[in-house]
């Protein structure tokens, strides 16, 4: 290995280990601020380790063809331990600050949602509530007074009406039997005068005609309506 490549691996194996020391100090202080990540810990260790590797032999590969010596280890940890007496406690008081910022910022945002769609909404359904149950007590309340006039004024127009309303129907029920009688004898009288007509053409029909076939002809054509009648050749 040149010297040439010899420094770059330790310069970068160095800068590897002080940015895995801030990572891990960010990903752990921000588990330590927000309770509710804690039961995926686990799941975040892996995702840490999976991301050192990832990102260190990206970088040998780079550097020197991705060659790992001990060395490798021993200058990651000088730069871990390097992070850890110089940024670790500004890397952890900013974290717990952006932590704490970007949680009051969403309580703010809940907060203002709550107060410009959800207070609005809540408070025009409790005003219609109470509206509705003042407009239902007060009817309650009025309901004796104006129903009671109501039904004892039409209980009075039932009892002044009643007289007339029988009368319209007895007069109905008067004029629906004379009618029927009327109608009756008019077609009882109709009929006795057809039937007079009828003696009489047959008795015409004896007289003139002679022959018992073409009488009885004739006299079944009279039988028939008007309109179907034929004339009968003497």
């Amino acid at each position: 290995m040149e010297l040439q490549v010899q420094y770059a691996t330790a310069l970068l194996m160095s800068t590897a280990g002080v940015v895995m020391g801030a990572v891990y100090d960010i990903y752990r202080t921000s588990l330590r601020e927000w309770r509710f990540l804690r039961r995926f810990s686990a799941l975040f260790d892996i995702a840490f380790w999976m991301f050192s590797l990832v990102f260190v032999f990206t970088l040998l590969l780079g550097v020197n063809d991705g060659d790992v010596r001990i060395v490798v280890f021993v200058l990651l940890a000088i730069g871990f331990v390097i992070y850890y007496f110089t940024a670790h406690p500004l890397v952890v008081a900013s974290t717990q600050l952006l932590v704490r910022w970007i949680y009051r910022a969403g309580l703010f945002l809940v907060h203002t949602f709550i107060l410009v769609f959800i207070r609005p909404i809540v408070w025009l359904w409790q005003t219609a509530t109470s509206f509705l149950r003042f407009l239902d007590h007060m009817l309650m309340r009025l309901e004796p007074v104006i129903v009671w006039p109501v039904w004892q004024t039409i209980k009075l127009l039932g009892k002044i009406f009643q007289p007339i309303v029988q009368k319209g129907k007895d007069i109905r029920t008067y004029l629906s039997k004379k009618t029927r009688t009327m109608v009756a004898a008019w077609l009882e009288k109709l009929r006795t005068d057809e039937s007079d007509d009828l003696s009489d053409e047959e008795t015409q029909v004896d007289d003139e005609f002679s022959d018992p076939v073409e009488k009885a002809d004739v006299k079944r054509n009279f039988r028939l309506p008007w309109f179907v009648r034929r004339k009968s050749k003497r």
